[in-house]
């Protein structure tokens, strides 16, 4: 006959036990010769109770056990300890704020924080004020007394007065004005020096200087302030302004200098203010120095400008024959307001480097492209507003042949002081009436104490250097207004327009 297997009846109490705790457990076995408790290692009777008091998670095996036939029956049972999930607060808490701490905490019976409160719930936040850094400690504790615990230091700022430049000019002092709370005294690292909670420093740096001030609170603690001083050398940062004009053309000169030193422009103006401006009229290419005078050290910048001067015009030449290397001028040398403000009319010369009129740069002569390539923009200067950019304008090249006949009288000084100069001034002369138009008229006169009409007006140039006699004498003084006076004299009777040239080295001494 096949045995039976024993049977095993068990109860618990409880399968989930605070530390320091206890569970019951009940049994009943039947049909087992051997009955006993595996992880306890003791033998037990078929029937009964007992009280364990576990302190960790665990499973507890109960045998019994007829011959070969083995019956078990396991229980598992989960031991509880307090726990702080977390416990934590504000970073740091302003002496005139607030702050706050927080915390969670699980299988705790009884929750406090040291020096706040003794009985707080298991999750919660509290608002807090505080007038010095503090650690706080929060405590937790189960039914049986087990217990666990967590700090936190949180520190405290004080919203305290602390001002300093960043940066002073050099020769200038820079002030610190400090008021610290809860300090008994302020001490700087650097000097050694000791100063009032309330108090100003006063320090005159040459280059830039660390400034270390320690807070010494009433709690013995230290709080360390670091910040710089810069100090700004005076300098001219920038001069600069228009680098090439034309004869008669102005330019602009710009400035910015750092400190409060003397500035000049060197023989144009001076005390000028550190940012500015000036225009200036070079008749020739100049180079401008800008100076700065300051703490016994002066510092120069110069700026050069180049006037070019238009060459005498000898020739006239097409775009397509100026080579690439050479520069065209453009030079406005009229302007008609007669239909203002609905237009303005500006009245544009080309000459190139080279001393030629230039032409076929815009429409009829050249299409619209070429003409952009040459004509960029166009600005208007307008007071108190700078350059503004002219959006709407055309070009169209205009060709105009006219010939203006002129009658010239050439008046010269042949007195004793002209000496060398006389040979140059008969060698001028043979060449302009060389190179004058064919239907300009000249007449000669000559001067030293005593006045000679050499030629009336002619036109031809053959005659008129034959006519005249270069024989380079000179001597005797100086009648310069008689001369001049012959010479106008010679053009009373022209109907065209006049010019007179009159060669002279000295003063009037004999008319």
């Amino acid at each position: 006959m096949a045995q039976k297997a024993p049977q095993i009846k068990l109860k618990v109490s409880d399968k989930q036990v605070e530390y320091g705790g206890s569970i019951n457990i009940s049994w009943k076995v039947e049909k087992a010769h051997v009955f006993y408790c595996k992880e306890l290692n003791k033998e037990l009777p078929f029937e009964g109770s007992m009280q364990i008091k576990p302190d960790h998670d665990g499973i507890y095996s109960f045998v019994a056990k007829k011959r070969r036939k083995t019956k078990t029956r396991r229980i598992k049972v989960h031991v509880t300890r307090p726990e702080i999930e977390y416990f934590k607060g504000s970073d740091s808490i302003s002496d005139e704020g607030t702050g706050f701490l927080y915390w969670s905490v699980k299988n705790a019976s009884h929750v406090k924080i040291q020096g706040i409160a003794d009985s707080l719930p298991a999750i919660g936040k509290y608002e807090l004020a505080i007038d010095t850094t503090r650690e706080f400690t929060i405590l937790v504790e189960n039914s049986f007394g087990i217990r666990d615990s967590a700090r936190i230091t949180i520190p405290i700022w004080y919203e305290e007065e602390l001002h300093h430049p960043n940066r002073v000019m050099l020769g200038q002092s820079a002030f610190i004005d400090f008021k610290f709370k809860n300090a008994r005294f302020v001490s700087r690292l650097e000097s050694k020096e000791a100063f009032n909670p309330s108090d100003t420093i006063i320090i005159k740096p040459e280059n830039r200087e660390k400034v270390s001030l320690l807070v010494h609170r009433n709690n013995g603690l230290v709080d360390t302030n670091v910040f710089y001083v810069d100090v700004i050398i005076p300098q001219i940062v920038e001069f600069k302004g228009t680098e090439n004009i034309r004869s008669g053309q102005k330019a602009s000169l710009s400035w910015k200098v750092i400190g409060n030193g003397r500035l000049e422009l060197k023989g144009q103006k001076d005390s000028l203010p550190g940012i500015g401006k000036i225009d200036v009229f070079p008749k020739k290419t100049t180079t401008y120095t800008l100076q700065y005078s300051s703490h016994g050290k002066i510092e120069t910048a110069k700026h050069k400008v180049v006037v070019y001067k238009r060459r005498f015009v000898k020739s006239l030449k097409g775009r397509e024959e100026i080579n690439d290397d050479v520069r065209i001028d453009f030079e406005i040398f009229a302007t008609d307001f007669s239909r203002y403000p609905k237009e303005v009319k500006l009245y544009v010369l080309a000459v190139d480097t080279n001393g030629n009129f230039v032409q076929n740069l815009a429409p009829p002569y050249a299409d619209k492209g070429c003409s952009s390539k040459y004509f960029r923009g166009l600005f208007e200067d307008i007071a108190g507003k700078g350059n503004q950019k002219v959006y709407r304008y055309s070009v169209r090249e205009i060709h105009e042949e006219k010939e203006k006949v002129y009658d010239i009288n050439i008046t010269q000084d042949y007195s004793g002081s002209m000496g060398e100069y006389v040979k140059k001034m008969e060698r001028a002369t043979k060449l302009f009436i060389k190179k004058k138009h064919e239907n300009d008229r000249i007449s000669l006169v000559r001067f030293s104490d005593k006045l000679k009409r050499e030629v009336p007006l002619y036109a031809d140039k053959k005659i008129l250097l034959d006519s005249i006699k270069f024989r380079g004498n000179y001597g005797g003084g100086t009648a310069l207004y008689a001369g001049a006076d012959e010479g106008l004299v010679t053009l009373e009777e022209s109907n065209n327009d006049k010019m007179q040239l009159l060669f002279t080295d000295g003063f009037e001494n004999s008319s």
